[in-house]
C-alpha cells in the first residue's frame, strides 16, 4: 500500500530528515526469545515505534547524532576524505494514526580524521585542488512523515546562515523527495526498523548541476522498551550510509564520482548530553545554539 502527498514544505536537511505494511515483524514469536512481544500488525504500529527510536512521542525536542567517515568513490575507489560529525534537533507532533509531523534543524562537522577538529580546507582526489570546507548549519526543515511518501520541496539560502553559505551547499532548487520504512526485524530481544531516502534536486538556474542524496538509516531499540504502551520513547542506537553529488564548495564538476559517508549514531534530550567533540565545536563555532536550541525548531 502507497500514499502519496504533495506538501510544499521548507528542506532544512538532506542528512538526518528519511523515513511497508507490517505484521508480526521478521522472525516467529518462537524464535524471538523475548520478555515481550511486538506486533507491527498496521502502518501506524510500525510508524509509532519508529517515532519511539527517533524521537519522542509526546513531542519532546530529541537530539540526535551521527559519527562516521566520509569517503570519496571515484573509478570503484572509495577513498577516506573526512570525518563526519552531524547533529539534529527534532521534535515530533501525531497528525494521525500512521502520520507525524516532523521538523528538524541540523549542525554538521566535517572533521580531520587523525584530529577529529572542524576542518577549514581539505584537498580534493583527481583535482588536488585545495577547497574552503563550509559549516554547514540548515533548517529549521518540515515534513510529514509516514510509511512511504513522496513530497516536492523546495531548498532556499534563506534556510542557511548566510547566501554565501547555501551557495557553497546547493544551489535554490526544488526537490523531488522520496522515503520508505523497511519491514521490522526482530532477533532475540530487539527490533531493528531502516528507514530509506532519496532526494534530487533541480536547480532554479539550468546551468547549474543537478545534486543527489541518498540515505539509509537503521535504528535499534529493545522488544521489551517498545512493548511498554507507556513509553513515549525507547533507547536508541542507530548506523547510517550516505551516498551524495558533489557539492558545489567540492569543486569536483565534471569527476564521475560522489562521496560516501558511512557510521553511528544515537539520541539524548539535552544538547549538552551529545558528544564532547559535538558539544566543544558547538560552543567554538555555534554558541548560539547552546544557548538555546530549542528556538531554532521555530513555533
Amino acid at each position: 500500500m502507497k500514499t502519496s502527498i504533495s506538501r510544499r514544505h521548507m528542506l532544512g536537511g538532506l542528512a538526518l530528515a528519511s523515513f511497508g505494511v507490517g505484521r508480526l515483524a521478521h522472525g516467529a514469536v518462537d524464535a524471538v526469545r523475548a520478555p515481550a512481544t511486538v506486533y507491527f500488525d498496521s502502518p501506524g504500529s510500525v510508524m509509532t515505534a519508529l517515532v519511539k527510536m527517533r524521537g519522542h512521542l509526546e513531542g519532546k525536542p530529541t537530539f540526535i547524532w551521527l559519527r562516521g567517515v566520509q569517503y570519496t568513490l571515484i573509478d570503484g575507489e572509495a577513498v577516506p576524505m573526512c570525518g563526519y560529525l552531524g547533529g539534529a534537533i527534532t521534535r515530533y507532533r501525531r497528525l494521525g494514526d500512521d502520520t507525524f509531523e516532523f521538523v528538524m534543524y541540523e549542525i554538521s562537522y566535517y572533521t580531520d580524521l587523525e584530529t577529529g577538529k572542524q576542518l577549514e580546507t581539505v584537498r580534493m582526489p583527481v583535482t588536488g585542488r585545495e577547497v574552503a570546507v563550509p559549516l554547514y548549519r540548515t533548517g529549521p526543515g518540515q515534513h510529514v512523515i509516514m510509511m512511504e511518501n513522496e513530497e516536492e520541496l523546495y531548498w532556499s539560502k534563506e534556510l542557511t546562515t548566510s547566501a554565501e553559505v547555501a551557495r557553497q551547499l546547493a544551489p535554490d532548487a526544488r526537490i523531488h523527495y522520496r522515503f520508505n520504512v523497511r519491514q521490522p526485524d526482530v532477533f532475540r530481544d530487539s527490533a531493528w526498523i531502516r528507514n530509506d531516502s532519496f532526494t534530487r534536486m533541480i536547480p532554479d538556474d539550468p546551468d547549474q548541476p543537478g545534486l543527489f542524496y541518498k540515505e539509509a538509516i537503521t535504528y535499534q531499540a529493545s522488544l521489551a522498551q517498545l512493548a511498554d504502551p507507556d513509553a513515549p520513547q525507547v533507547d536508541t542506537s542507530m548506523s547510517f550510509a550516505i551516498a551524495t553529488a558533489w557539492r558545489p564548495w567540492m569543486q569536483m564538476q565534471g569527476i564521475n564520482g560522489h562521496t560516501m559517508t558511512d557510521g553511528v549514531g544515537g539520541k539524548v534530550f539535552d544538547i549538552h548530553d551529545m558528544p564532547d567533540d559535538f558539544v566543544a565545536l558547538t560552543a567554538q563555532l555555534h554558541p548560539d545554539v547552546l544557548e538555546n536550541p530549542v528556538a531554532l525548531l521555530g513555533d
